[in-house]
């Protein structure tokens, strides 16, 4: 008899503690534990931090300017980490874009010739790079959401941008108008993360690689 009064009483707690969730906490749990049409496997929130190769990841929400509110999840990949599987991953899918067209074809034999460097994972690690996915949900009446948007955009410690002298400087503009462009929606990367796959290198990457390159006085 006590054993089930106290049950009684655990389960009153719990059910009056969700009672009192914030809006916020409850948008969380909707999405967290929701699923989406094209993947109805595992829930929204065990894939996005269960994906191999996040190195950090946080979820915030927020409600816009039109009352909408939002539920963001932002996941960081570390370019310095993983060069070979990147390489490889880059060189087989770049191969199959490039197809007929000869110009696509000799872009991305460039893009490999870059990262495949000694000097391409030392430049990431210099300046933390990192590729930051983001992915935001709206959530609708009747305990729904959908997805509002999904993008990335690089992350870089310019306070170690480099010179020829081998101290830290300021760097060009140049450099500032690369990073901005790396900030960018792609739908496609969601289905990377569903399937567990790398997600693609950018082209700002190799571009701020060869500023960098430029920066410190060596050759191209």
């Amino acid at each position: 008899m006590r054993k089930a009064a106290r049950l009684l009483s655990v389960l009153s707690l719990l059910l009056l503690a969700a009672c009192f969730k914030s809006e916020d906490e409850q948008a969380l749990d909707l999405v967290k534990t929701g699923y989406l049409d094209q993947d109805k496997s595992a829930p929204v929130g065990k894939i996005l931090e269960g994906y191999a190769y996040f190195t950090a990841k946080s979820w915030h929400t927020f409600k816009t300017d039109q009352g909408k509110r939002i539920v963001e999840f932002t996941g960081q990949v570390d370019l310095a980490a993983n060069t070979p599987e990147r390489i490889a991953t880059f060189s087989k899918e770049a191969g199959k874009q490039g197809g007929g067209d000869i110009v696509n074809a000799l872009q991305a034999i460039g893009i490999v010739k870059q990262i495949s460097e000694p000097g391409f994972p030392v430049f990431a690690q210099a300046l933390g790079l990192k590729t930051e996915f983001l992915a935001q949900f709206v959530v609708l009446p009747k305990d729904r959401f959908e997805v509002a948007y999904i993008g990335e955009r690089l992350i870089v410690d310019l306070n170690s941008w480099p010179t020829a002298t081998g101290q830290a400087g300021e760097p060009a503009a140049q450099v500032t108008k690369i990073i901005e462009a790396s900030d960018k929606g792609n739908p496609d990367l969601l289905d990377r993360i569903y399937s567990n796959r790398m997600l693609p290198l950018s082209v700002e990457s190799v571009r701020l690689y060869v500023e960098y390159k430029k920066a410190r006085g060596e050759s191209q």
